[in-house]
């Protein structure tokens, strides 16, 4: 059963733009989501940047290619809303939406909770599935070297897999019998992402857009209701501190393009629970590409020497996992 129509405002002009701030800008928390080519991808472009307001009861998409100068001024209230740490902003995996926004806007986004990450918590901190975690590795992703998640099961610490946005409200029985619009779902099949690009936007395609707000609304409103978002100022602050680092992994589409070609993307990554401070020494892995903490790292002491991969422990059991070769060489930790 298709779902029955979202009712949304579309802001093609900046003057429409500025006049949504009044109604967003009164909202306890904000629904984010964008859509575009191959967002976040070498290639990709931003098309339609979608907020909702608290229950996403009011729903604006903002045409991107219409909006497209950053400095003008009826735009600034808005991108100075996206900057801000006092309101938060609901999104279901932002890391794409997140380095598109920086690469097109300028826009650092502030204060997100990312219901994505906050699934992968829930497992452990809410669900009891801690201890199913390696189980699931070895049955699902790291099939192929199952024997090594069971005898080596440290080399898997803080590897988690994520799911998407469809799975989840599945798993939670949300939103059931609302499928995803057959004929939007032909249009990608035919023209891929391009097709959010063509101007006039299908009216289908708008209507997708204002529908993943209200999806992803409804989705946060069963994580607070089922605990799997733990209420209170502390539990929130802990979150969008873990959300923040997991939405600014990437820095450029280069880099996410990597990540997908590693086979990556399926994973939280790397130091995403780590409680981060400047003066905490960071290595470079010479596959991801990323700065990480020792703790991502296989570490052994040698001639007397700590020393560690040049890989980080994600980026060596993927390529086992795929038979990809991979720098298996060691480095010395040079300690003061």
């Amino acid at each position: 059963m298709a779902p029955s129509p979202t009712r949304y405002t579309y802001c093609m002009t900046y003057a429409s733009a500025a006049d949504a701030m009044a109604i967003l800008s009164r909202s306890a928390y904000l629904i984010l989501d964008c859509e575009g080519r191959t967002i976040g991808c070498v290639g990709g472009a931003l098309s339609i940047l979608a907020i909702g307001t608290a229950n996403a009861s009011e729903i604006f998409l903002f045409d991107v290619v219409a909006l497209a100068d950053k400095n003008h001024s009826s735009l600034a209230p808005l991108l100075q809303l996206l900057r801000s740490e006092e309101i938060p902003k609901i999104v279901w995996d932002g890391r794409s939406d997140a380095l598109e926004l920086l690469l097109t806007y300028d826009v650092v986004l502030g204060g997100v909770l990312d219901l994505q990450l906050a699934e992968v918590i829930s497992r452990a901190a809410v669900r009891g599935g801690g201890r199913r975690r390696l189980k699931w590795l070895a049955t699902s992703y790291f099939r192929k070297i199952a024997a090594e998640v069971h005898a080596n099961p440290s080399m898997f610490d803080d590897i988690h897999t994520v799911i998407g946005l469809d799975k989840c409200l599945q798993q939670c029985s949300v939103a059931v019998g609302q499928t995803k619009d057959p004929a939007v779902v032909a249009l990608h099949a035919s023209k891929g992402s391009e097709v959010w690009m063509e101007r006039p936007l299908q009216p289908r395609l708008l209507q997708y857009a204002a529908h993943d707000i209200q999806l992803i609304g409804l989705l946060y409103a069963h994580f607070l209701r089922v605990g799997w978002i733990r209420r209170g100022r502390a539990a929130h602050a802990l979150l969008r501190e873990q959300s923040t680092r997991y939405i600014r992994v990437w820095t450029s589409r280069d880099q996410k393009t990597l990540i997908n070609d590693l086979g990556l993307g399926v994973f939280v990554p790397m130091d995403t629970f780590t409680a981060l401070s400047e003066d905490k020494e960071k290595h470079d892995c010479v596959s991801c590409k990323r700065e990480l903490t020792q703790t991502c790292f296989t570490v052994r002491k040698a001639t007397g020497k700590l020393q560690r991969k040049r890989c980080c422990r994600l980026c060596e059991v993927t390529a086992r996992n795929k038979r990809r070769p991979i720098d298996e060489s060691w480095v010395e930790i040079m300690t003061e």
